[in-house]
């Protein structure tokens, strides 16, 4: 892999400390589908205000696109690649 796509993608700006927020945010997510811990990665994602979330797993990007109140951009890692590598 590209160093500096490795870098681009392995990158934390900061520690995010599990909080109720979150943990209300993952319950509410729970409801459409997603498994706990999907659930609370996506809310910490949101939390930290993450740019995207990458995830190789189909059946969490299906049930992300039932939330309509989902404050990040979810990706699957070939629609990453072609839209924010590649900018296509």
């Amino acid at each position: 892999m590209d160093n500096e796509l490795f870098t681009y993608l392995w990158t934390s700006r900061s520690p995010l400390s599990c909080d109720e927020g979150i943990l209300d945010r993952s319950l509410e997510f729970e409801k459409y589908g997603l498994m706990g811990m999907d659930a609370v990665h996506i809310a910490c994602a949101e939390k930290a205000k993450a740019d995207f979330f990458v995830t190789c797993d189909d059946n969490l990007i299906k049930n992300l696109k039932r939330i309509d109140n989902i404050r990040i951009a979810y990706y699957n890692v070939i629609g990453f690649v072609s839209r924010e590598v590649f900018k296509t």
